[in-house]
């Protein structure tokens, strides 16, 4: 669950729960330099998280100080599964992160760095689907970082995109299921109970109903 309303992140994580009373639910909250502290107050004052997990994602906003303000003084660290992008790249700072016990995750877009040097500041990668990359594509960058661990997510906000990013992310957490830890998608949101034969992840009947213009032959 991605929270959105940063002023009320208790009520909003309540609700989830209510709705979904039988499974664990992670959530996704984004940090800034501004919004920092009042999050982890508010965070703090969380007692039952039984069922809660945490993903922080800064991207980059935070400072190297800020970062590690937030981390040591979050009370659930246990309850972090990743922190993506605390801060800005910097080999020494992120490695003193994850030697504070951080679960400090690399945004794959900008993982250029060579494997021996993130195998000492980081702990694995978000990997964002968007449409640029093939089912293939996503099976080989797995396969050449096998000692990391993964997250799937994605940015699209048609129902299509939608829907192709999550069958690609329940793929790959089947092929690589001791890399890919979870996926940001919301499954049941986008109720994926398709019935095969099937040609547009359950939109088929959509696609039959709208005027299609030949541009071939």
């Amino acid at each position: 669950v991605f929270v959105k309303n940063l002023d009320k992140i208790e009520s909003v994580m309540s609700q989830s729960l209510d709705k979904s009373p039988n499974i664990k639910i992670d959530f996704k909250i984004k940090l800034n330099g501004t919004n920092y502290k009042s999050i982890l107050e508010q965070l703090n004052k969380v007692k039952n998280l039984s069922r809660i997990n945490f993903k922080f994602d800064a991207n980059e906003s935070l400072s190297f100080d800020e970062a590690l303000y937030f981390w040591d003084n979050f009370e659930h660290k246990s309850q972090v599964l990743c922190f993506e992008d605390p801060c800005l790249f910097n080999f020494e700072e992120w490695k003193k992160l994850c030697e504070d016990k951080m679960p400090v995750f690399l945004d794959f877009a900008h993982a250029e760095v060579s494997n021996e040097v993130l195998a000492e500041c980081t702990k694995g990668f978000v990997l964002k689907l968007n449409g640029n990359k093939s089912q293939q594509d996503l099976k080989d960058i797995i396969s050449t970082k096998k000692s990391y661990r993964f997250f799937v997510t994605h940015s699209m906000d048609h129902i299509l995109g939608q829907r192709t990013a999550a069958y690609l992310a329940q793929n790959l957490s089947d092929t690589f299921p001791e890399n890919v830890l979870s996926h940001g998608i919301d499954l049941e949101s986008l109720e994926l109970s398709i019935d095969l034969p099937e040609i547009g992840f359950g939109l088929s009947e959509e696609f039959e109903r709208l005027d299609w213009q030949a541009i071939l032959g």
